[in-house]
């Protein structure tokens, strides 16, 4: 098995023996650096230029479970990728042996230069050291220690009620690594109810909370509210549409050097590339108008631009300050004879996303979002980021922090892959037919 092979069955923690011959207990307590992955495939060991499988699923540790040449068609019992109930591995020259589950810790090498060798690309590489947890002698598996922990999370909406898939991803995940409400882990979510102004008294909330770290995504005054509420807890956030290095959040994406840490998600391709999807779309389209607010100005000025370069006319809708008036903004929008619709990303549309849907589909207006969430609400087409993917990678450095890593040394992240969704169901309601080139090009098509 090659060193690229290895890294695609993405296993969820690799565990990099610096030495030379790493021992294998009973127990596996072998010290290395463990680098979280979001996964649950196959785990694969290098141990000095040999291949050898490891059990998957469970509780309880084991040694090496077979040979170089096993096809690794039978893992560890538990779960696999799709959730399906699998069986008990066996070891071929001993088919009777069966083998019991191991915990998580799935990638060892002899070396570091077995595993990043020149079939690794760099970006890939550091985005898995991000996660990195020093583990120190006779503790390598996922689970804390006996402690219990205190995590804040704060968002403009309440997303937590209803929780958002990006929420559930964030909570699953922490729970994944060993980190569970009710046992070890309690979870704060705070939420300024749609309006940017509470922010500030967010902060108070959140210095009494006295919590371990804090969690947030968004823009620039959300990451303001956590910072300013404690001077030294750390701090992993999700930036949205803005540069946390260019503001002095970070030193660098590469080595943040402070207490925050986490994804950093620049749109500003995004929008651009959702205009022209929706052009591509409607090739016929004459006019489009566009839903914006205090928090996308720098989305809607790349637009317009956009919309230039394309000859296609664009009608601002401008919501300014929530609560905002549907009603009437899409009465504006009609009343401009426009033939499709451009929401810009804003989480402060997210509380009226099936209302915001459920007139477009009134008023039989095509329209293109920042994420699938929209499409599979009923919205007709999304290009973005996957953001439970994001969520979850937070979840893994919130872990990595809680183990005593530092945020300083946990490298920011950047989505390298953008998700494009379109929901067929709607496209028929609508009588516009999608272009066989651009369903080719789906990730995801909602029949």
């Amino acid at each position: 098995m090659t060193t690229d092979q290895v890294f695609r069955c993405a296993p969820r923690h690799v565990l990099v023996w610096p030495g030379r011959h790493p021992p294998f207990y009973p127990r596996c307590p072998v010290p290395g650096v463990a680098i979280d992955r979001d996964s649950q495939a196959s785990t694969v060991v290098v141990f000095q230029g040999e291949t050898r499988e490891f059990a998957l699923r469970g509780t309880e540790s084991c040694g090496p479970t077979a040979p170089a040449d096993w096809d690794g068609s039978r893992m560890g019992s538990g779960t696999d990728r799709d959730g399906r109930a699998v069986g008990g591995p066996h070891d071929r020259r001993n088919p009777n042996r069966e083998l019991r589950p191991a915990p998580d810790h799935l990638i060892v090498c002899s070396r570091p230069s077995e595993m990043v060798g020149a079939q690794v690309r760099r970006r890939e590489f550091i985005s898995l050291v991000g996660g990195a947890v020093l583990v120190g002698p006779g503790r390598v598996s996922a689970q804390p220690t006996g402690r219990s922990y205190r995590v804040a999370r704060i968002s403009v909406n309440d997303s937590f009620t209803s929780p958002e898939p990006y929420q559930v991803a964030f909570v699953e995940r922490l729970r994944a690594l060993g980190f569970v409400e009710g046992r070890n882990l309690t979870i704060e979510s705070l939420h300024a109810d749609g309006k940017l102004e509470r922010l500030p008294a967010l902060t108070t909330e959140l210095a009494k909370l006295k919590c371990d770290i804090f969690f947030g995504a968004g823009n620039e005054a959300i990451l303001a509210a956590l910072t300013q509420s404690s001077p030294d807890t750390p701090i992993v956030f999700i930036a949205v549409d803005f540069d946390p290095v260019a503001t002095g959040d970070v030193a660098s994406l590469a080595r943040p050097g402070g207490r925050v840490t986490g994804v950093t998600a620049q749109q500003s391709e995004l929008p651009a590339k959702r205009l022209e999807l929706l052009k591509e779309l409607l090739p016929s389209a004459a006019k489009v108008a566009v839903f914006t607010n205090e928090q996308t100005s720098v989305q809607l000025a790349l637009v317009q631009g956009t919309a230039r370069r394309l000859g296609l006319p664009l009608h601002v809708v401008d919501f300014k300050r929530p609560p905002f008036d549907y009603e009437a903004g899409f009465a504006d929008a009609l009343r401009a004879k426009v033939d499709a619709l451009c929401v810009l990303a804003s989480a402060l549309w997210v509380p009226a996303r099936r209302e915001i849907i459920e007139r477009a589909l009134k008023a039989r207006l095509p329209s293109v979002f920042n994420q699938s969430q929209w499409v599979q609400t009923g919205g007709l087409m999304s290009y973005g980021f996957n953001f439970p993917w994001m969520w979850r990678r937070g979840a893994d450095m919130v872990a990595s922090i809680l183990r005593g890593a530092k945020a300083a040394d946990i490298p920011m992240e950047q989505p390298t892959t953008y998700e494009l969704a379109i929901n067929a169901k709607t496209a028929k309601a609508l009588g516009v037919a999608i272009p066989p080139t651009l369903l080719a090009r789906a990730n995801e098509v909602i029949e």
